[in-house]
């Protein structure tokens, strides 16, 4: 349901700063997915366990190799009885 779509520079050590900026505010990651592109960036989805308050998308955004940054809330799914 919490969704944060970031894309920066593709290099070594991006993903221990986000990593650590949501691990620090208590923000668990439920699920990571990185793709690289050609042009020497990367985008990143982020799948959390909570929101990202503004103030912690605001420090995802500060890391200097981070080209941009966006929260993403999406509506909860019906719960289906016959899964």
């Amino acid at each position: 349901r919490h969704v944060v779509i970031i894309v920066n520079d593709d290099r070594p050590g991006v993903l221990g700063h986000y990593g650590t900026v949501f691990g620090s505010n208590n923000i668990n990651i439920a699920d990571l997915t990185f793709s690289r592109k050609k042009s020497g960036l990367a985008v990143v989805g982020v799948n959390l366990d909570q929101p990202a308050p503004d103030a912690i998308m605001e420090e995802i955004r500060a890391i200097d190799f981070v080209q941009e940054a966006h929260y993403l809330e999406l509506p909860e799914l019906p719960i289906d009885e016959a899964e």
